[in-house]
């Protein structure tokens, strides 16, 4: 969804529905699941709103995406995905300015192919759509470089201001 909006796409479809593999929300015996989907579709929306920025960094060999936002209210959203199944990643994040306060959101499941058992912000979106985030970090900052972890298989939103 970052890449279609750096790339000025005006909308994006997503096709599913029953169990499927790909629906964001799947039907079983009349309940309603959150799938894997809609928690990245779900981090999206949290980690989106305001004008994209460039991200600059150095490589390594951990699978990993980053991609930053400048929200309305002069916060960096950064949200993070770690596409690696075996490697953590350290991000030593420099803005160019003073940072006062970070936070972090979470998305976690047991594996990179989980449909189930995944988590944003250490709850689960319900059966009727209502989530609410119980777990938010704060992101460790030292003479205005915010140190954080990004486990394997994993994604985060980093909130600095």
């Amino acid at each position: 969804m970052y890449t279609l909006a750096q790339n000025g796409a005006a909308g994006i479809n997503f096709h599913g529905g029953g169990a499927g593999l790909y629906t964001p929300i799947a039907v079983s015996q009349g309940e309603y699941s959150a799938r894997p989907l809609y928690y990245g579709m779900l981090l999206f929306k949290l980690g989106s709103g305001g004008r994209l920025l460039p991200v600059k960094g150095s490589q390594n060999s951990v699978n990993l995406t980053v991609y930053a936002v400048l929200s309305d209210n002069d916060h960096v959203l950064l949200t993070v995905i770690n596409k690696d199944s075996s490697q953590n990643a350290t991000l030593a994040i420099n803005l160019g300015r003073q940072l006062t306060r970070g936070s972090v959101l979470r998305l976690t499941s047991p594996s990179l192919d989980s449909t189930s058992d995944i988590t944003l912000g250490g709850s689960s979106v319900q059966s009727d759509a209502s989530w609410q985030s119980h777990t938010q970090e704060q992101a460790q900052i030292s003479e205005n470089i915010a140190s954080v972890e990004v486990p394997a298989a994993s994604a985060a939103l980093v909130t600095l201001h």
